[in-house]
This record gives C-alpha cells, sequence and structure tokens, in this order.
C-alpha cells in the first residue's frame, strides 16, 4: 500500500516500485491506473487481518481516506504473497 499510495511521481517510476508486490491478474488490472487518481495519500496505522480463507488472505490497510481492502494470494505453493486486488473504502468515489 506505500508504494500504491505514493503517487506524487511519475507513472513508471510508480509503477516500477508497485509491481514488485502485485501478483499477475492486478498487474493486468492496475497497468492503465494513473497514479494521479489514487484517492490516498499515505497509510496512517498497523495492517490488521480481517479474513483468511484457502490461498487468500485480507488485510486491511489503515490510510488518510479510510482503510483499502487488500486480497493478498499466493500464485504458486509455498511463494510470496501477492497483491490480488486493492479495494478501496466503501465510501471513496
Amino acid at each position: 500500500m506505500r508504494a500504491f499510495v505514493a503517487h506524487d511521481r511519475g507513472y513508471d517510476e510508480w509503477w516500477a516500485d508497485l509491481t514488485q508486490y502485485l501478483g499477475e491478474d492486478a498487474r493486468e488490472a492496475y497497468a492503465y491506473t494513473d497514479p494521479a487518481n489514487v484517492p490516498a495519500s499515505e497509510v496512517t496505522g498497523r495492517s490488521l487481518l480481517s479474513g483468511v480463507q484457502e490461498g487468500m488472505l485480507t488485510v486491511l490497510v489503515p490510510t488518510d481516506i479510510g482503510s483499502y481492502s487488500v486480497e493478498l494470494v499466493r500464485e504458486q505453493t509455498g511463494g510470496p504473497w501477492v497483491i490480488h486486488r486493492l479495494r478501496p473504502p466503501e465510501d471513496t468515489q
């Protein structure tokens, strides 16, 4: 999330930093995101594990606009956890 909300830089730098944390589906989904349109600007506290399913974790990450729900998956058995999806707070336009 810190890489995602660090949108005060150009796309190429923002994307190069962010992709190291994204799984394949998330890379496809967020490839055309303009970092200037990311509504949050900073992570404001510690993350909280909010859900566990087989092969997926959901973590709530507090930001200056509310908590994002971050879905993490392992694309390979024993591989690293990567971001599958970032969901902004429900009341975010």
